[in-house]
């Protein structure tokens, strides 16, 4: 068998029992260290949980009640917001495509008028603007086409409710992966010295870095591998398919080996930046600053190299060096597309969590205000306390934004993908295009049968069905 073949079908048992074993090990680890460091503040977390015992029981149905009303209001408007984003996602990215244009060229006069020599440095604001305009001029279809993916990501959200799953074991995985580590590394402050490497050393500093590699490896490795489930979800949607958690999760573990790779080498690149970052730090002066520089050099050119492996590792089984060499020649061929989605699309993922949060700080305002008012019957106390209930309604609000978002991105990199598989396929695999699409493509096909020439396709019309 060749390594690629062995590539191809290392999924299975194999890699997930290592995985789970090294899951249990690490974090048998990690809890250890956490409660070595809490160990000192043991009693009085204790004697603070037996004094709040009997007031948190007193009033457990009314904190019941609050949790359960936020829980039912991010689901409102979380099912709102995507609603208003199936609708009106492609309008929006147009206006906010040049509205970027125009604030693009204000910063950058903005910056030469009154930052002096240093204003020099704003004349990459109006270049990207120009580059705003030209895409708006040259390549509107592709902003059009950019919307529209945005509106199916939405619907594809509303019809697929098991796409909201992954968010939360991802975020639990997470949080927790985060705490252990942090745990750690706190542990080491306490027993490195003891044996004689005091934190100021190189050794010090070169251990917490490798300290990172499992629990980085971890993350990655959740993640790609849950995220990959949407992924196999939105583009069996995509091809006009009844999708389900069973059969994605299936098609995961066909892949999981190259998947883990892949969270290996993500590993290895973030321990690269942090090496770079911290290494830099510690010199201190403009080495803080060329680290800072490497770090983010690292990680960009990481990103575009690896922007389509995820969906090329999972829709079209690919190892892991095939899938980030198809992925850095699609990310080239659709750079324009891959720009779109990194400025414009993010933008109006932005604008619609804000809506989100906009939604709980006036939900949140009002729920505050109307109860000073049932209880102290006092207007200004009131408003002080529906201030502080819409601080906690926006931090509450995070959470349906992440369970929002964090799916949409997935989905539209995945729509992405299997686009560019309907363009390199003649648009001759099944998906849900619209019809006005599939018309134009066919007829653009039959004229370049008819005529022995080669034409490019023409682009598909800005109007969808």
């Amino acid at each position: 068998m060749s390594y690629r073949e062995y590539e191809e079908t290392s999924g299975g048992r194999g890699p997930i029992l290592g995985l789970v074993i090294g899951i249990i090990l690490l974090y048998s680890f990690g809890f250890y260290n956490l409660f070595y460091i809490a160990s000192p503040f043991l009693p009085i977390i204790i004697s603070i949980i037996l004094l709040a015992f009997p007031w948190f029981v007193t009033f457990l149905p009314a904190i019941s009640g609050f949790f359960l009303f936020l829980i039912l209001l991010g689901i409102v408007l979380a099912y709102l917001v995507l609603h208003l984003m199936k609708r009106a996602a492609a309008g929006t990215l147009r206006v906010l495509w040049l509205l970027q244009a125009v604030f693009m060229f204000v910063i950058g006069i903005a910056m030469f008028l009154f930052l002096g020599p240093f204003g020099l440095f704003g004349f990459i604001f109006p270049v990207f603007g120009l580059i705003q305009l030209w895409i708006w001029f040259r390549r509107r279809q592709k902003i059009e086409r950019a919307g529209k993916l945005v509106e199916f990501t939405a619907q594809l959200l509303l019809e697929e409710k098991q796409m909201f799953i992954i968010p939360l074991v991802t975020a639990v995985f997470s949080l927790l992966t985060g705490i252990l580590m942090m745990a750690t590394l706190g542990a080491m402050y306490t027993w490195l010295p003891l044996i004689g490497i005091p934190p100021e050393s190189l050794i010090f500093w070169a251990l917490t870095i490798l300290v990172q590699v499992p629990y980085l490896f971890v993350y990655f490795s959740i993640f790609y591998i849950f995220d990959g489930i949407n992924v196999s979800i939105a583009h069996t949607w995509y091809r006009n398919q009844d999708p389900n958690l069973a059969g994605a999760s299936h098609e995961v573990r066909g892949v999981m080996g190259t998947i883990i790779r892949f969270a290996a080498v993500r590993t290895a690149v973030s321990v690269a930046q942090s090496t770079a970052q911290s290494g830099g730090q510690r010199q201190g002066g403009v080495f803080a600053i060329l680290g800072a520089i490497a770090s983010r050099i690292i990680g960009a050119v990481f990103y575009f190299l690896t922007y389509f492996t995820l969906p090329a590792i999972i829709i079209e089984k690919r190892g892991l060096v095939a899938s980030v060499k198809r992925s850095a020649r699609l990310t080239w061929q659709w750079l324009v597309d891959v720009y779109i989605s990194e400025t414009g699309v993010s933008s109006v993922f932005s604008l619609f969590g804000a809506l989100l949060t906009l939604g709980f700080i006036v939900i949140g305002f009002l729920f505050g205000y109307l109860m000073g008012i049932v209880i102290f019957s006092d207007i200004f106390l009131s408003v002080v306390i529906g201030i502080i209930f819409a601080i906690v309604f926006v931090i509450f609000s995070a959470i349906p934004s992440y369970f929002i978002f964090r799916p949409l991105n997935t989905a539209y990199r995945t729509f992405m993908f299997s686009y560019a598989l309907d363009e390199e396929s003649g648009f001759s695999l099944q998906s849900r295009l619209p019809k006005a699409y599939r018309d134009t493509i066919e007829e653009a096909q039959a004229e370049w049968e008819a005529s022995g020439k080669k034409r490019r396709i023409q682009e598909p019309p800005s109007e969808w069905d």
